[in-house]
């Protein structure tokens, strides 16, 4: 598929006489997010850092026999602990054969980081010295990876990356390299198994993934994360969703398929109809059905113009869908989207979630974690975002109703689950216009499929409901 893909536009650019175009396109990064869209936790091509990184193949100096960073690296408890991520321009399965993660690749995309397999939240230290091992091999044939160490989120930068020609013997590979930055406490090992080449590159089995701090020494601790000083109590407006309609004072609806399924390449067409309200819940609800050239339709809501709020506590009580490529969310966008555009207007994940792993596949859990992040622009122009996760101790999120909330003041955003502060976010840097210091609305939404969650598969049930109980809003 990706040679006929390949073949057939360079052909088409030939003919055209469009020799500078086809390059400019080949030389060029992967497109922004739109507004109101959801970011992936992805790695683009990293940028190196630190020292060059010594790549041994096979056989090249003795490994350490404790000490392993990295857990559940032989896979024995499935995906637990690992993440994956696949652009929309490839296509790639993952599953567990054997003890070995295999990787099939339909499609392996345009560039390396396309197809990911992911380690996140290491603690890489400054002037230690590491050495990452693994075993790989190909399904047939032979293809380079890249192995990465470095910045779990945006800018990605590397601390060490080697890439790697592998074949269909299994072989065991490593480099080191020595951390040159500031200690990074949200670090991952990522293998990057997408193909910039024309030729589609075979399938990869990886195992027995290691990471070795050298040096040795106690692992700092971060900082302690910030708590509000008190939290809101005044209630100052709510949807106790009492009625039997969608309170149309408070809210609004997007509808249709948006630019590129809402900037993430999202299978639903938004509809009113797929909002109802009764029993004192307000219940969105994703539907597999043919609808205006879309195979799902849901429901987004949105208080842009009716409802705007600057600081305070936003509270949601909620009940989740689950099921791959289901995705959920409770957020807010700056009240100047229209005119600043995005990220300059801000965004705040209050919650989402990117579910998966409850209707069959129980190699990667998702259905149990909760998510939080900021969107911004700074003042270079770049887009950020940070974020943080809370997964629950025993269950998914659809089992029971969940709080979601956070504590937003003139210096941080805190965020909570039940009650439990999971995250804080400082939003005062200089580098930072005023995203979070001017009024924002309120959107409840479901979407089906997308380049963070992946998209729906033999495991994933319709029709899905997100069930909501209130939103309330507390200041001081």
């Amino acid at each position: 598929m990706k040679n006929i893909r390949k073949t057939l536009t360079i052909l088409m650019f030939i003919l055209i006489a469009a020799a500078l175009a086809f390059a400019s396109q080949a030389q060029a990064a992967p497109a922004e997010q739109r507004p109101a869209t959801k970011t992936p936790q992805s790695t683009p091509t990293p940028t190196p850092s630190g020292s060059d990184p010594t790549p041994t193949p096979s056989g090249g100096g003795s490994e350490p026999t404790s000490g392993n960073l990295v857990a559940n690296g032989d896979f024995s408890g499935g995906m637990t602990g690992w993440g994956w991520y696949v652009s929309p321009a490839a296509m790639a399965y993952r599953s567990i054969q054997n003890g070995e993660i295999y990787v099939q690749i339909p499609d392996d995309g345009d560039y390396e980081y396309h197809i990911q397999v992911n380690k996140p939240n290491l603690t890489i230290v400054k002037g230690r010295t590491y050495a990452l091992y693994f075993d790989a091999r190909t399904d047939g044939g032979t293809r380079s990876i890249g192995a990465y160490v470095g910045m779990m989120e945006k800018d990605w930068q590397a601390f060490g990356f080697q890439t790697f020609n592998i074949t269909s013997t299994k072989t065991r590979y490593s480099f080191t390299f020595t951390m040159d930055k500031n200690t990074e406490f949200l670090s991952q090992v990522s293998f990057q198994l997408g193909g910039p080449g024309a030729a589609l590159q075979p399938g990869v089995y990886l195992d027995n993934i290691a990471l070795y701090d050298l040096t040795g020494g106690t692992v700092p601790k971060p900082t302690a994360m910030p708590t509000p000083a008190s939290i809101p109590s005044n209630l100052v407006w709510s949807d106790e969703f009492n009625g039997s309609a969608v309170d149309t004072s408070n809210w609004t609806f997007d509808i249709g398929r948006g630019m590129n399924g809402w900037g993430n390449q999202e299978l639903q067409y938004y509809t009113e109809q797929n909002a109802t309200v009764a029993n004192g819940l307000l219940t969105i609800t994703a539907k597999k059905e043919s609808y205006k050239g879309a195979s799902y339709t849901s429901s987004r809501l949105k208080t842009l113009g009716k409802r705007e709020f600057l600081y305070g506590r936003i509270e949601m009580r909620a009940k989740l869908p689950y099921g791959q490529g289901i995705w959920p969310a409770f957020w807010t966008l700056g009240h100047d989207i229209e005119t600043v555009g995005w990220p300059k207007c801000g965004e705040i994940d209050i919650l989402e979630m990117v579910g998966g792993g409850s209707g069959g596949d129980s190699s990667e859990l998702r259905d149990d974690t909760a998510v939080t992040s900021l969107h911004y622009e700074q003042t270079d122009g770049n887009h950020w975002n940070h974020g943080s996760t809370y997964t629950l101790g025993t269950g998914i999120l659809n089992d029971g109703f969940h709080t979601y909330s956070i504590v937003w003041d003139e210096n941080y955003i805190y965020t909570f689950i039940d009650g439990v502060q999971y995250g804080a976010q400082q939003i005062t840097d200089a580098n930072r216009y005023d995203e979070f210091h001017k009024r924002h609305f309120i959107l409840l939404n479901l979407a089906v499929g997308g380049v963070w969650p992946g998209y729906p598969d033999k495991y994933t049930t319709f029709p899905q409901v997100y069930q909501i109980d209130y939103v309330r809003v507390y200041q001081k």
